[in-house]
């Protein structure tokens, strides 16, 4: 992290399937975003330490995942309208933002 760059009040970031293994909670916490989209699939990434990391981030609002993690339970997952490919089948969906409009999503 550089100590002179503000990445503070961040409203989108993308996290990496082995969040838990590369972000510390002190990176996550800094950046403070207000939705977290989550890439990972069934089998693996968004392992529950992971889940436990971004919902612990100031200012988050949403938490959106490409796939309901197994792994997770529904304890350690978003609710359906916040996960593309709910099934175990994956069937291509994805998300798009729009900063033009206002950070819509």
């Amino acid at each position: 992290m550089c100590p002179t760059t503000s990445w503070q009040g961040r409203y989108l970031h993308c996290f990496a399937p082995r969040i838990d293994q590369s972000n510390s909670p002190a990176l996550v916490h800094a950046l403070q975003p207000r939705v977290a989209i989550i890439d990972n699939g069934t089998k693996k990434g968004n392992a529950p330490s992971a889940w436990d990391i971004i919902k612990s981030s100031p200012a988050l609002e949403d938490i959106w995942a490409l796939h309901f993690a197994d792994a997770g339970g529904s304890e350690h997952n978003t609710t359906d309208p916040f996960v593309a490919n709910v099934d175990e089948a994956d069937t291509g969906f994805l998300f798009e933002t729009d900063r033009a409009r206002g950070w819509q999503f």
